[in-house]
């Protein structure tokens, strides 16, 4: 009668510390997650960076190409 109760142990042993990798694990994946989103933040930040400098750049671009072939 011993010996199934020490397999029962032994099998709750090894799932409770698969649970804890897995725990481990979890922590490590939202942590990486959480550093993903953080750059993709910055990104988007950038973009919007980015549109503003080419809006600025093709409304100069405008006014000058206007300046040039607008006046006849």
């Amino acid at each position: 009668m011993a010996e199934p109760r020490n397999n029962l142990e032994r099998e709750i042993g090894s799932l409770i510390t698969q649970i804890e990798v897995l725990n481990r694990e979890m922590k490590e994946i939202k942590a990486d997650v959480k550093e993903l989103r953080e750059e993709f933040s910055s990104i988007k930040g950038g973009g919007r960076v980015m549109m503003g400098i080419t809006a600025l750049l093709g409304s100069g671009l405008t006014w000058g190409l206007t300046q040039l072939f607008g006046k006849h």
